[in-house]
């Protein structure tokens, strides 16, 4: 943690060390060190431009005596260069890239991030919104609450809000950034149309999240477009946690005719799906075929087939929409292009094998 010099005032302009002294030094210690207002020491500090030489240099020698740190909120805005990263499960891959590239923004732009876990818990959520208020953050980008049709805001939030995989408020002007989920799709069923699979399931998150909803529907269109049979069975909901891929591949494996290729709407769950099929010595894709979204995961054995969101260009976008909120208020709603990951989890068959 970086500390400023513990400080005392003696006289007007005269500031001396107190090395038992408990307290920072404060903006109000730099102004009177300067001889200026605090206003002043403010302006020099966040539009250093419209001071002058002079005063900047009175400003900025006092701010290097003292040993001022400046606090994060300005002082005319009152909001703090800090964003809240609010997710389900830090544990999955996507999120995990997600803050990788948002931290760097954050840290190339002299911003902070805080990663506000709420494992689906709206106690969690009111908390660090709560926190975030009484920081003064200057952007929440929110990608949480699967069992909640919208985020809980006050009723004079004044934080931007940048909502990722989910549905503008009706209520209230955000910002929506998503990846384009129908084309995510496209993808996976015309591959496996192409490697012969007729029958194919689909293994969605919760269905109250948009982009499993956009993905099952994206499922749904692909299958008609290509006259595939659509077979209640074969589809099915879950998590996005790997523990739905586990319970599916005992579900799907049990069926008397399985589908021959599945398409997970994670590659936590294909993760799930392909470690329970390893565990019991079932080969992947010997027997089924898999493949998933999001493509961030660069360690898993096999690599899983599936569609790469950007998390890199969805991070930018939203570090964009907060830092631009001024000039480009809200509502305003972007899709973000994927592209296509081949793996090892899909193989051909034999068109005898379609059963169809």
């Amino acid at each position: 943690m970086i500390t400023g010099k513990l400080i005392t005032l003696t006289t007007k302009n005269k500031v001396t060390m107190n090395p038992n002294s408990k307290r920072f030094a404060s903006i109000r210690d730099v102004a009177k060190l300067a001889g200026v207002s605090t206003a002043t020491v403010s302006r020099v500090i966040n539009n250093p431009n419209v001071t002058s030489e002079k005063t900047r240099e009175k400003v900025l020698k006092a701010i290097q005596e003292c040993g001022y740190t400046p606090s994060s909120a300005t002082l005319f805005t009152g909001i703090s260069k800090t964003i809240a990263l609010f997710v389900l499960d830090i544990s999955n891959p996507f999120y995990t890239s997600l803050m990788k590239h948002l931290n760097r923004i954050a840290f190339e732009n002299e911003y902070n991030l805080i990663i506000c876990e709420t494992g689906d818990s709206f106690q969690k959520e009111r908390q660090y919104y709560n926190y975030c208020k009484s920081n003064r953050a200057c952007g929440i980008i929110y990608t949480a609450g699967s069992t909640r049709k919208k985020f809980e805001l006050d009723a004079r939030n004044s934080i931007p809000l940048v909502l990722i995989d989910r549905a503008q408020f009706e209520d209230f002007s955000s910002y929506s950034l998503k990846s384009d989920n129908a084309k995510a799709l496209q993808l996976l069923v015309n591959y496996l149309y192409r490697l012969n699979h007729r029958r194919i399931g689909f293994i969605g998150g919760p269905p109250a999240v948009q982009s499993v909803q956009e993905r099952y529907q994206g499922f749904l269109r692909y299958m008609q477009l290509h006259n595939l049979p659509i077979i209640e069975k074969y589809i099915q909901f879950g998590t996005f946690e790997e523990i739905t891929g586990v319970r599916y591949f005992d579900y799907f494996y049990s069926l008397s005719t399985p589908p021959t290729a599945i398409i997970a709407a994670s590659d936590q769950i294909a993760h799930g799906f392909i470690m329970r099929a390893n565990a019991l010595g079932v080969n992947i894709p010997g027997e089924f075929s898999i493949c998933g979204i999001d493509a961030v995961d660069e360690h898993f054995y096999p690599k899983i087939t599936s569609v790469k969101q950007d998390t890199k260009l969805l991070a930018q976008t939203a570090f964009n929409f907060i830092k631009n909120t001024q000039q480009v208020p809200p509502p305003v709603s972007q899709v973000i292009d994927v592209s296509f990951s081949i793996g090892q989890t899909c193989r051909k068959i034999h068109a005898s094998q379609a059963g169809l």
